[in-house]
């Protein structure tokens, strides 16, 4: 497992975009940036930040740290095992 934030480039940006939707009351936005704060105060404690500055950019490096977590050492047990058993038949045939 791990764990990410994605932080906009700017807080007051951040704030701007559910008033302009205005889909939200303001109780729900003010939580809302209230949640958003206090995790972007805590980024120390995610596996990875994301400065979310430009779209595509961000769906990169998005896109990298998922391949990137696919291959990590604890979760590619099961197909490294196998290739072990290869090199311990060769020691023995040494």
């Amino acid at each position: 497992m791990m764990s990410l934030v994605v932080a906009k480039s700017s807080g007051v940006a951040r704030s701007r975009l559910p008033r302009a939707r205005s889909q939200d009351s303001e109780a729900v936005i003010l939580r809302r940036l209230h949640d958003a704060a206090g995790e972007i105060r805590n980024y120390s404690l995610y596996d990875y930040v994301l400065v979310n500055r430009e779209v595509a950019a961000s769906v990169e490096t998005l896109v990298a740290i998922v391949k990137a977590t696919r291959s990590r050492r604890d979760r590619m047990e099961d197909e490294i095992r196998p290739i072990l058993e290869t090199f311990s038949k060769v020691k023995k045939e040494v």
